[in-house]
């Protein structure tokens, strides 16, 4: 049986309100004592709903271990170490049902807490007046004029607020345009579920399909806190983008470069003197034809040298996204990674004074653009 001896009710309360625990935290439904090993805890009565899960994941665990869980088990698999999920998935739930900014900034700092009514017996006072303390600083901060220091909430609320506002018109706008070109030019009016690539609008097609999915993955995995993941997709769109340009520019790009990579029917790999694949050619079955599919992607130092370049992949998917809206400045922007919300630490930006209030200032002229713009559909 686990040891706990309660706090002695005449000492200052462990919450920091100075006063006495008798006269604070007793008179909640929690109490402060000790362990076995003598360390100060908070001991928070369990709820029905909690004691239940508790016996399912036992109940599962002895299953999968053939034993039952001792006290320094891990017993709930959906939750992380690596990672504030649980925290960053309330604050999500938090945003999508329209709490305050400051209210979530205040949850976050506070490792948790949110006072109101239905749990006010389980907060402490002192806890009470830490939340309300970090509510009047996101406020405080968030309303700064701009100066010549650096104000780090400030940047990561204006900067994330620019990247997804930015975000939804584009995507909205690019998905409006690309279901409009799939419903002219297929001849499936019912759906596209036998895909074949054959042609040149077959390649279109299939990119117009892509580019759609991709971008609802990149809104998914933003909603869902995972950006690490988001650039990959980024690339992949710039990438698609790459392609399509030079078949608008190339004529003979589509039926030497990409359709001997997709036509498995057609066309095979072709194979070195060794017997070794040369995944760089790949040779007509029928002709005997002999096409090079590789394409070049030169570096920004090779296209200064030449001068032209085959297939460039130099912008990132904040400069797309950006330059596809028109907003500025785009290689400022791109060059700065953005935060999900800022750490409890300090945050150091590696910014001078004077770019910082460039960027800024480029913020709140974007949102303004942005919010003040009509999204228009292609016809």
């Amino acid at each position: 049986m686990t040891t706990f001896v309660e706090y002695g009710g005449a000492e200052l309360c462990p919450c920091g309100s100075q006063k006495p625990y008798d006269m604070c935290c007793k008179q909640k439904m929690f109490k402060w004592g000790y362990n076995e090993r003598g360390e100060l805890v908070k001991q928070i009565p369990m709820t029905p709903e909690m004691e239940a899960l508790l016996k399912e994941a036992a109940h599962l665990f002895e299953h999968y271990y053939g034993r039952k869980p001792k006290k320094e088990d891990h017993v709930f698999p959906f939750t992380s170490i690596y990672q504030e999920k649980t925290l960053l998935k309330a604050m999500q739930q938090m945003r999508s049902s329209g709490i305050a900014p400051e209210d979530i900034y205040a949850y976050y700092k506070t490792d948790g807490l949110f006072p109101c009514e239905p749990n006010d017996a389980y907060v402490s006072e002192q806890g009470k007046e830490c939340f309300q303390h970090y509510r009047d600083e996101y406020r405080e901060i968030i309303s700064e004029p701009l100066a010549d220091t650096i104000n780090p909430l400030q940047f990561t609320e204006y900067g994330n607020e620019m990247l997804r506002v930015t975000f939804d018109k584009v995507k909205k706008g690019l998905i409006w345009s690309f279901n409009d070109f799939i419903h002219r030019h297929s001849n499936e009016p019912n759906g596209i579920y036998n895909y074949e690539m054959k042609n040149e609008l077959d390649y279109l097609l299939f990119s117009a399909i892509k580019t759609i999915k991709t971008l609802e993955g990149i809104a998914q995995l933003t909603e869902e806190q995972i950006p690490e993941c988001i650039h990959a997709l980024g690339r992949s769109l710039f990438e698609n983008y790459m392609y399509l340009n030079k078949i608008n520019c190339d004529p003979d790009f589509f039926r030497t470069k990409l359709l001997p990579k997709v036509d498995t029917e057609h066309f095979q790999f072709c194979q070195r003197k060794d017997n070794s694949i040369d995944y760089k050619k790949v040779f007509h079955i029928e002709t005997g034809d002999i096409y090079h599919i590789h394409v070049v992607k030169k570096t920004p130092l090779q296209i200064q040298k030449t001068g032209r370049c085959t297939t460039c992949i130099t912008a990132t998917p904040v400069s797309i996204f950006m330059s596809m809206c028109g907003a500025q400045p785009i290689i400022l922007l791109s060059t700065i990674p953005m935060t999900s919300w800022i750490p409890r630490s300090k945050q150091s930006l590696s910014l001078s004074p004077s770019r910082y209030c460039c960027i800024m200032h480029s913020f709140k002229t974007g949102l303004s653009t942005l919010n003040s713009s009509k999204t228009v559909p292609i016809s």
